[in-house]
This record gives structure tokens, C-alpha cells and sequence, in this order.
């Protein structure tokens, strides 16, 4: 990597790589995750040649909310340097998942493209990003979304069963 990319350190965002210019592009490992921060994290596939690999939908707010909706895998340019958006290399998870090689990620990623089914939190962008690399579709995402849904749930049952507590 140049001397733009920086390694990013923290409790979550170890072994992550910050790409600031399209030249860094050009000495990321293919297969390797792209994780494109703002409001939210988007994953996708590097495949070389600046391009990368992506599970999207175009439904909207409401659909995604009530369950599978329909997607699409595509390979598109990336284009760096977008004031709102910064971009990490993420294969974090190789600490404690065996990556396949960089070519058969490559392969079934763009063995993707094209139509696909698109869930929030069965099959969005960081699963199929993490199935391609590793072979098993995750994301911490909703990981961390579940987790606080419960915190939020038992919090709201223990409020709920003190009010009804007898002194």
C-alpha cells in the first residue's frame, strides 16, 4: 500500500486499511472486502482493475423493512475520494475465518452477477461479501442491530414488570 493508506486502529476496525487515492486501489489483494463508510457500511468484492463487486436493491425503505425483495449483483468502477464516503480494505474477519484464494473470490463473486434476492438481515451487502470471501454469509451489521434490539427488549420488559411490581 502507498504511503496514503493508513492502518485504521481501534477495538473494531483493526486490519483495516483506509484507501484515500485511486492509485492505492491498484495494491489491494483481490478478493479482499471493500467497506464503504457513511451513514451506514457497504460491503463489496474487490475484483481488480478498480472494479468491485456488489449485492444491492433498488426497493425501497418499506420493502426492505417487510422481508426478501428482489436485487441485483453488479461490478462497477470505484471511484475514490468522495468527500462523504470513506473507503477501508476489511478482512478483519481472516482472524478467525480461512479466506479462500484471491482468484476463486473473484470467481464467485462475478459467478453472482446479475438478478439476486436481497435481505436486510439474511442476505444483504456485508453477507454476500463475507460469503464470497469465506464462504459463509455474516455481518456484524445486524449482528450488532439484533443486539440491541434485545438490550432494548429486556429493557423494556424489566420497566414494564417494575410497574407492576407489589411493594
Amino acid at each position: 500500500m502507498s504511503s496514503a493508506v493508513g492502518l485504521i486502529t481501534g477495538s473494531n476496525t483493526t486490519n483495516l486499511l483506509e484507501i484515500t487515492e485511486e492509485a492505492d486501489l491498484d495494491r489491494v489483494e483481490l478478493g479482499s472486502l471493500l467497506m464503504f463508510q457513511t451513514d451506514i457500511q457497504h460491503y463489496a468484492v474487490y475484483v481488480g482493475e478498480r472494479k468491485m463487486v456488489y449485492l444491492t436493491t433498488h426497493a425501497g425503505i418499506s420493502d426492505v423493512l417487510m422481508g426478501e425483495t428482489d436485487g441485483e449483483v453488479s461490478c462497477v468502477r470505484i471511484y475514490v475520494g468522495h468527500k462523504d464516503t470513506n473507503i477501508f480494505v476489511d478482512n478483519s474477519r481472516d482472524a478467525y475465518l480461512k479466506p479462500y484464494p484471491p482468484g476463486t473470490v473473484v470467481s464467485r463473486a462475478m459467478g453472482k452477477l446479475g438478478k439476486a434476492k436481497y435481505h436486510l438481515t439474511k442476505n444483504n451487502c456485508e453477507h454476500f461479501a463475507t460469503w464470497c470471501r469465506y464462504g459463509k454469509g455474516e455481518s456484524r451489521q445486524v449482528e450488532k442491530g439484533k443486539a440491541a434490539s434485545i438490550v432494548a427488549l429486556g429493557l423494556s420488559v424489566g420497566l414494564r414488570g417494575s410497574s407492576f411490581s407489589s411493594k
